[in-house]
């Protein structure tokens, strides 16, 4: 038997997941105007509230049948890194993306370069330029920013990507790991981008570092953004952390985690 509780804030390892947390993020977030997500997501028509947040890590591109075009525009770019920016098909890597993390980011990104879904190019494209893709209704999309290196640069040598000296010390002369909508796929399993859906657009922001303790990270969210002229779905399923027995009953308890969505399961002895 288990019990469900509420989903809510719950630190699983060394990470702090969080439900609902707009307000927790405003908290640590620089106070720095120009910094703030609230003119990002003003420029796209969405607000910074709960209403249009979403705590999915993958979404559905709507419709029932064909397929549908997407607009991608690059919002904008205030990081100090180029980057590249793509999306895949989620459901179709088979690589657990904690255990098996290369093999996870080689199997996504060598995906999107297969499929031309490899959006933007910091190199070559600035704020404002828009890229449209056809994408067959019902596709899971993940999404993925590589910081500071392109498509080519991170499949010719994924290791070094990983390697004991990525995302630490000197931000430009290190290589920092691909980042992704999944949280598991990241160091430290943290959230490297948020999502926004509302008013018939979807509206992404990354922090461009990783925010692991080495990383050098702001925890701003607002390096670099990107609007979707639909509105994308939430995407169901649940991934399992175990988390120890909290509870001192001698069952292992597990966390519950959808997108940024967390609850917690008590196992308990049958009555």
């Amino acid at each position: 038997d288990v019990v469900f509780t509420a989903p809510g804030n719950l630190a699983v390892n060394t990470q702090m997941l969080i439900k609902n947390d707009v307000a927790t993020r405003k908290t640590v977030r620089p106070s720095i105007p120009s910094k703030s997500l609230d003119p990002l997501l003003a420029s796209a028509g969405i607000s910074n509230d709960d209403t249009f947040e979403s705590a999915a890590s993958s979404f559905i591109v709507p419709g029932t049948s064909g397929s549908t075009s997407l607009q991608f525009t690059l919002k904008s770019d205030a990081g100090g890194f180029n980057f590249t920016f793509g999306f895949f098909d989620a459901s179709l890597i088979t690589f657990d993306p904690i255990t098996q993390r290369q093999q996870y980011a080689v199997a996504a990104i060598q995906q999107a370069q297969t499929n031309s879904t490899v959006i933007f190019d910091d190199v070559v494209d600035n704020p404002g330029a828009t890229k449209t893709k056809s994408v067959a209704a019902g596709t899971e999309l993940g999404f993925f920013l590589i910081p500071n290196a392109t498509v080519a640069n991170f499949l010719a040598d994924p290791a070094s990507f990983y390697s004991a000296t990525a995302n630490t010390g000197d931000i430009f002369a290190n290589k920092r790991s691909p980042l992704f909508s999944f949280p598991n796929a990241n160091p430290g399993e943290l959230d490297q981008m948020l999502a926004f859906v509302g008013n018939g657009k979807t509206f992404f922001t990354f922090e461009d570092l990783s925010r692991v303790a080495t990383g050098s990270s702001d925890n701003d969210f607002t390096d670099v953004s990107f609007l979707i002229d639909k509105s994308l779905v939430a995407a169901n399923g649940w991934e399992l952390h175990p988390v120890g027995d909290l509870n001192a009953d001698g069952f292992e308890d597990v966390a519950l985690r959808k997108g940024r969505d967390v609850g917690l399961v008590f196992g308990k002895a049958n009555a």
